[in-house]
C-alpha cells in the first residue's frame, strides 16, 4: 500500500499562540506556513529611522502539511503540541478540511514577496514622515518632510516646513529627492 502525500490544512491556534504553535510544528518536524508580513514605521525623534516590525497576515491561522493520521493527533491534547487549538473540520464533521495546495504556495509566494508590505514605498524608498533633502530644482539645498498619497508618476509629495509663514505642500521629481 503506498502511503498518500500529505495534504495542507488549516490550524488554529490558542489565543495569542500563533507563534508558539508554529514553534511546536518545526520542532514535530511538521512542514508548515504561518503567512506574515512587515510593516515599516518610522522611529519617533530619530531623524527618519525606520523600525520593520513582522506582523500575522491572518491571526489565528496557520497551514500545515499534514497526513490524515496527523489530523487525528495534532491538537492541545498532544503535549508536543499545546498551542494548536484545533484543525478546521468539515461541519457535522470529524473529518479535517484539506487547503489546495496551489492556494498555499501563491499565498506564500505573495508574502515572501512583500506583497501585503505596509509603510513602504517602493519606487521611491521613502515612507510618510521621512526628512528628505531636495538637490536640484528651485527648492535645491531644502529639506522636507516625505508624504504619501497619489501624485503623478516619477514625483514625489513634499511638505515644506513653514515656507511662506505655513506648511507648504509641493511635488517634486523624485530624482531630485534623496534621504536627509
Amino acid at each position: 500500500m503506498t502511503e498518500q502525500k500529505p495534504n495542507w490544512y488549516v490550524v488554529r491556534p490558542t489565543v495569542h499562540g500563533d507563534r508558539r504553535a508554529a514553534d511546536e510544528l518545526k520542532e514535530a518536524d511538521i512542514n508548515h506556513f504561518m503567512p506574515t508580513f512587515k510593516r515599516f514605521t518610522l522611529i519617533k525623534h530619530t531623524k527618519g529611522q525606520r523600525k520593520e516590525t513582522e506582523m500575522l497576515l491572518m491571526p489565528g491561522y496557520l497551514f500545515a502539511q499534514l497526513s490524515i493520521e496527523q489530523t487525528k493527533t495534532v491538537n492541545k491534547h498532544d503535549r508536543r503540541f499545546r498551542h494548536v487549538a484545533s484543525i478546521v473540520r468539515a461541519p457535522g464533521t470529524d473529518r479535517a478540511l484539506p487547503v489546495d495546495e496551489k492556494a498555499v504556495e501563491q499565498l506564500r509566494y505573495l508574502c515572501a514577496d512583500g506583497a501585503f508590505d505596509q509603510g513602504k514605498r517602493p519606487r521611491s524608498g521613502f515612507i510618510h514622515g521621512d526628512k528628505v533633502l531636495i538637490i536640484g530644482g528651485p527648492f535645491d539645498n531644502i529639506t522636507a518632510t516625505f508624504r504619501e498619497g497619489k501624485v503623478k508618476p516619477g514625483f514625489a509629495k513634499l511638505v515644506l516646513s513653514r515656507m511662506l509663514g505655513k506648511d507648504q505642500t509641493v511635488l517634486v521629481p523624485e530624482d531630485l529627492i534623496q534621504a536627509a
